[in-house]
């Protein structure tokens, strides 16, 4: 038992440290490209990993299964998003520089 607490504890400081460092390089950085590359730290690393923490410490086997598929949803759609969102405004300029 206090095993997984220090394991849980652990997921979460990581999960918060990457969360944070992405937070402020995405508010140092002005180009919307780089802006996303940290948007997509958060979305793949640091939010999954504090939701797993947290299903460690779930008091039973259904709400952590809840918070497992949490975190596989956030995992596999994050980049996604990401990347439609990249695409979306490489187009958009494509449009502005053809007009």
């Amino acid at each position: 038992m206090i095993a997984l607490h220090i394991v849980s504890v652990a997921l979460m400081w990581i999960g918060i440290v990457v969360t944070a460092m992405a937070s402020i390089g995405c508010a140092v950085v002005t180009d919307l490209y780089d802006r996303l590359h940290f948007v997509s730290a958060v979305t793949s690393i640091g939010v999954p990993l504090i939701v797993v923490s947290q299903a460690f410490e779930a008091s039973g086997w259904r709400a952590a299964l809840k918070l497992v598929l949490i975190a596989l949803l956030l995992f596999g759609t994050g980049p996604v998003t990401i990347a439609a969102t990249a695409r979306a405004r490489t187009r958009e300029r494509q449009r502005e520089d053809a007009a």
